[in-house]
């Protein structure tokens, strides 16, 4: 029989970081385990993981409005900070639900290596590599390995039944199909058992081409939790 697997605290995904520096592809696979971690809890392979996963982590208030100091015209996609007990994420309104939805797991990646993550286990990596990790991250939470590979075992073999089943654009979810050696120019199959994990409608096509490699586009205070 299937056991559920308990979501892991905050402080357990901060226990898998190593105590010690760690080079730039270290970090990513620390960070694709502790997404694959969070994937398989919140059971990935069988509906989207959403923005209430994210925010039931920790103490969370998300808001979607230009971070203080900035307008509409100039706000990064996202910014996360501690204040009074509790970390505010800002995301900016005038993106896609798709992209604000990215933005909010690649935040939480900074909030889990908040403290000692940026002033000793990621010494070596510039803040474009940690912006990187963080996408990594995002990537792994939201289109994790082993949700993707169960999906496409079930019969959605295309981007665009893919990227309706994870909520996610069809680029973005065409990339991750070639980054796991996944074909994209299948026919599209006939899935009957899916239809629940589908959005009325198609998620937009919107995240940046360059969608692993991005420069930095989200700022961390790193004020201490």
């Amino acid at each position: 029989m299937h056991k559920k697997l308990s979501t892991p605290s905050l402080r357990r995904l901060r226990d898998m970081m190593p105590r010690y520096s760690i080079n730039y592809h270290q970090a990513l696979r620390v960070a694709e385990r502790q997404a694959s971690r969070l994937a398989r809890t919140w059971e990935a392979e069988h509906r989207a993981i959403r923005e209430a996963d994210i925010s039931s982590l920790t103490r969370m208030t998300i808001l979607r409005r230009p971070c203080p100091g900035t307008s509409i015209t100039d706000c990064p996609s996202g910014v996360s900070r501690y204040e009074q007990g509790r970390w505010i994420v800002w995301l900016n309104p005038s993106e896609t639900t798709s992209r604000q939805r990215f933005t909010l797991a690649h935040e939480l990646k900074h909030i889990i290596d908040n403290g000692a993550a940026h002033t000793t286990v990621y010494k070596q990596l510039t803040p474009p590599e940690i912006e990187a990790v963080c996408d990594h991250f995002a990537t792994n939470l939201l289109m994790s390995r082993h949700a993707v590979y169960h999906l496409w075992g079930d019969g959605l073999r295309t981007p665009e039944s893919l990227a309706m089943a994870f909520h996610i654009s069809v680029n973005a979810m065409r990339r991750r199909m070639t980054a796991l050696g996944l074909p994209t120019d299948l026919d599209e199959p006939s899935v009957l058992d899916y239809t629940d994990a589908f959005p009325a409608t198609p998620a937009p096509d919107t995240l940046p081409g360059h969608f692993f490699t991005e420069p930095p586009n989200t700022t961390f205070p790193g004020v201490a939790a």
